[in-house]
């Protein structure tokens, strides 16, 4: 071994011992592709606010909000929303995220997710004092994703995380959950989940520091990766023009540059297909129906099947949902083997591909 390759193998395995970085799957409101827009964010608050609407969860939010706010004392358990305004327009014009009158309380929220704070709070916080009546103590609100410039906040606003808004959701939902709708609580933990996706992973310090020296190497083991992943495209394409003079009901391909693909049509009504996948560590030839032509036949009514060459005892596979075969020996398709015999190997699967009599 090379002192190159000595010196990325153990780049590799140091790599290994480095903490895993977990990933979660995908929120309904990240399939939608909306979790980042303040729009969708702030109706999604106005009626989670919103302590009569028929998520049920009562004042589940503004509960949690209230709490979240500095030198505040009181029990704010049985604090109700009157109402809750969204686009709130001042006499300049101007629109405020969110508004919410409570018999205690008058408070104006504006809300960033990834936007800079640019908004006119001078104008905010008198519409706010306008609409407020002596009964009305006003609370004036930014509510982000990530921090604020505090010397942004002017005019007695004050800052609040999505962070710590959600943290007291989580500590008090437990009260609110027998109440409450499971679709809308369902709905919420959703949306949470989503705000908390946006804010990122945070990197463990470790691996950040990993990659921080050892730049370089990992960027030059990346363009190996690279060369490595055109050799394979290569070898692809030169096993298919290698498979030439193929019948009419043989249709060839290649699905994502690296796996080689043919269907067979049969004329009794089935499609047969055989991917062979080109991987460094050796692969097998997979063989599947993909197209049962509406008839009721599986891969056990192929001649193949019994022909001793593939693993008789057939398996799932989950991308596809469908009994896979996959080859007993799988030696002649290494990486390093000779294109011309690989091309020769897969053609003798073809030939065998058809129904039993």
């Amino acid at each position: 071994m090379t002192e190159k390759l000595q010196q990325l193998s153990g780049l590799l395995t140091d790599f290994r011992q480095l903490p895993e970085l977990e990933t979660a799957p995908p929120t309904l409101f990240e399939i939608a592709g909306y979790p980042h827009y303040e729009e969708v964010c702030s109706n999604i608050l106005a009626f989670y606010f919103d302590s009569d609407e028929d998520h049920g969860l009562d004042n589940l939010l503004l509960r949690s909000l209230l709490e979240m706010i500095p030198d505040m004392e009181s029990d704010f358990s049985s604090e109700q929303t009157n109402d809750v305004i969204r686009e709130a327009l001042t006499l300049n014009s101007k629109r405020i995220d969110l508004i919410i009158k409570t018999d205690s309380y008058c408070i104006a929220i504006e809300n960033k997710i990834y936007a800079e704070l640019y908004n006119d709070l001078n104008e905010y916080a008198r519409h706010v004092k306008r609409i407020s009546t002596e009964k009305h103590k006003p609370l004036k609100i930014v509510l982000s994703l990530n921090g604020i410039d505090q010397a942004k906040l002017t005019n007695g606003f004050i800052h609040i995380t999505y962070q710590k808004l959600f943290k007291a959701v989580h500590q008090n939902i437990g009260f609110y959950i027998q109440n409450g709708s499971d679709r809308y609580i369902r709905y919420l933990l959703d949306f949470i989940q989503s705000i908390e996706n946006l804010k990122g992973k945070t990197m463990d310090s470790e691996i950040l520091e990993f990659f921080k020296d050892n730049y370089d190497e990992i960027q030059e083991l990346f363009e190996y990766q690279q060369e490595i992943n055109n050799q394979r495209h290569e070898r692809v394409k030169k096993i298919a023009n290698h498979i030439d003079d193929l019948d009419n009901s043989i249709h060839q391909g290649i699905w994502r540059k690296y796996t080689l693909v043919h269907d067979i049509e049969l004329p009794e009504g089935p499609t047969v297909a055989i991917d062979y996948k080109v991987k460094l560590n050796g692969t097998a030839p997979e063989v599947f129906i993909r197209d049962n032509g509406g008839i009721d036949i599986d891969l056990r009514s192929l001649h193949i099947y019994k022909s001793g060459r593939f693993d008789t005892s057939l398996k799932m596979d989950n991308r596809r949902h469908k009994e896979v075969m996959r080859i007993k020996d799988d030696s002649i398709f290494n990486f390093e083997a000779e294109t011309l015999k690989v091309a020769k190997a897969l053609k003798e699967i073809l030939s065998e591909i058809k129904l039993n009599n």
